[in-house]
C-alpha cells in the first residue's frame, strides 16, 4: 500500500499536492541528499518539477528550443499553489527583467490556450483585461511584473528570458529520502510505511 502510495504521489501533480497541504507544505531539509533537481535548477516534489531561468532573451519559439535543449520544456503552470510559487520563488528576484516567456500559446486558435503538450489550458491567472490579443499578433504567454507577474499575452517575436521545467529526479526507491528531507512528513512517513 505504501509504495502504491508513493507512485500515485510521484505521478499525479494534484494528488501530490492535496496531501503536501494537508501535511504542512512543501518545504524540504537544507541537503544535497534533498534535492530533486540537477545543478542550476530548482524545484518542488509536489509539482513533479524542476525549473529553471534562462537568462538570455529570445523570441518565444527560440526559448521553447532552448528549453528542449536543456532536457525540458517551457514552463507549465497547472494550478495557483504552483502559479503563486512560480511568482515567489523564482520571479520575484528579478530585478532587470519585466517579463519571462511561458509555455502556453494560442497561435492555431485566438483565445484557445494550450501548453507545449498541445493540452488545453484550465488554470489561468490573467492580468487585467488580459489575453487581448492587442494589434491581432500577441499569441505567446508571458508573465507581466508590471502586474505582479499576472499573466499577458504577447508578440512572440519578442525577446523576454524565460521559464523551462523537467520532471523531476526521483524513483519508486525514494520513498525514504522523501520522507528524511521533508521536516513535516511525519504522519505521511506513517502512511507511506504500511504495505
Amino acid at each position: 500500500m505504501g509504495r502504491l502510495l508513493l507512485v500515485l504521489f510521484l505521478g499525479n501533480v494534484a494528488i501530490l499536492e492535496q496531501v503536501l497541504a494537508q501535511f504542512g507544505g512543501g518545504g524540504f531539509a537544507d541537503s544535497d541528499d534533498c534535492n530533486f533537481c540537477e545543478d542550476g535548477w530548482t524545484g518542488v516534489i509536489a509539482y513533479g518539477k524542476c525549473y529553471k531561468i534562462t537568462t538570455e532573451k529570445m523570441t518565444w519559439w527560440n526559448a521553447l528550443l532552448e528549453c528542449k535543449s536543456l532536457g525540458g520544456e517551457l514552463a507549465t503552470i497547472l494550478s495557483n499553489n504552483e502559479n503563486d510559487y512560480i511568482s515567489s520563488v523564482l520571479l520575484a528576484p528579478s530585478e532587470e527583467n519585466f517579463g519571462f516567456w511561458f509555455g502556453a500559446n494560442d497561435i492555431d486558435n485566438a483565445f484557445n490556450f494550450v501548453w507545449p503538450s498541445e493540452s488545453p489550458v484550465s488554470f489561468t491567472d490573467w492580468a487585467p483585461n488580459q489575453p487581448d490579443n492587442h494589434g491581432g499578433i500577441e499569441h505567446c504567454l508571458m508573465r507581466w511584473k508590471t502586474y505582479d507577474w499576472k499573466w499577458n499575452d504577447y508578440q512572440c517575436q519578442k525577446q523576454l528570458p524565460s521559464v523551462c521545467q523537467k520532471r523531476i529526479r526521483s524513483d519508486r526507491n525514494d520513498r525514504e529520502r522523501i520522507i528524511r528531507c521533508h521536516p513535516k512528513y511525519s504522519r505521511l512517513s506513517g502512511l507511506l510505511s504500511r504495505g
